[in-house]
């Protein structure tokens, strides 16, 4: 039978969508209407992921927020961490850069970073959407979109060496092998270091991987990785569709 209007307005891909297109037009507009909606959908959205956190991160731990953009995640993780704890939100868009560091700027234990992660450092291509201020790459897909000149930075370099890493999430837009590349001292480091990332198919592939490489090299430094939300078997089978995607925990032991 072919869907009725009203039954594809509410297929939960379309709702998104509209919501997402609600949510860019407020940033243009009204950035304290963009922020009450975008943290009222984190907030819903990522409740399990929140809940995960909030059994893992202690006072006085380090964590890093990998793609902070405007700092909704940054905000939670530096309130976990406390006073003596440290937060480094790490962001490659300009505008995005610019809210994050207002919104965390009265918190002193979180310190904004506008660069991007790579596996080395220099600098890269960040193509911005026009569309969602959260779908920025640093690969080219073949859109066409604009670019900006970013330093780019391998957290191995970044990161002194014995410095403990407690936890780390992680959400651009498909180039998540490439910063767990340039963190490899890091990661071999902290063995006891947990990583929150999103799992997007689609992404990885338009960045030039395979989504298993990126599994893969996480196996091999020895952490298990399993997903936050949905079932074992719902995770297994991402990968057909642009909007398939899932947040995935990597830890050790």
């Amino acid at each position: 039978m072919r869907e009725t209007f009203l039954e594809n307005m509410f297929r939960p891909h379309v709702v998104k969508n509209k919501l997402f297109e609600t949510g860019n037009l407020l940033y243009n507009i009204s950035p304290m209407g963009y922020r009450f909606l975008y943290r009222l959908y984190k907030n819903l959205s990522d409740r399990e992921e929140r809940k995960l956190i909030r059994s893992m991160l202690k006072p006085g731990m380090t964590a890093l927020d990998i793609g902070a953009n405007i700092g909704m995640y940054s905000l939670f993780l530096g309130g976990l961490v406390g006073s003596n704890g440290r937060v480094l939100a790490i962001e490659p868009g300009p505008e995005n850069f610019e809210r994050l560091r207002q919104a965390v700027n009265h918190m002193p234990n979180i310190n904004a970073i506008h660069a991007a992660l790579a596996e080395k450092n220099g600098q890269l291509r960040l193509f911005l959407s026009e569309i969602l201020n959260v779908d920025h790459h640093t690969y080219d897909d073949g859109e066409g979109r604009p670019f900006v000149l970013v330093e780019a930075i391998a957290l191995d370099e970044h990161i002194p060496i014995g410095r403990p890493i407690h936890f780390v999430k992680i959400d651009v837009q498909g180039a998540e092998l490439a910063v767990l590349k340039g963190a490899k001292r890091m990661l071999r480091e902290n063995h006891d270091v947990k990583i929150l990332f999103e799992y997007w198919p689609y992404g990885l592939r338009a960045a030039g991987h395979e989504p298993s490489d990126l599994l893969s090299f996480l196996q091999d430094l020895g952490f298990t990785i399993r997903p936050v939300g949905i079932s074992q078997a719902k995770w297994e089978c991402l990968g057909s569709t642009k909007e398939d995607y899932c947040n995935l925990i990597a830890e050790r032991g």
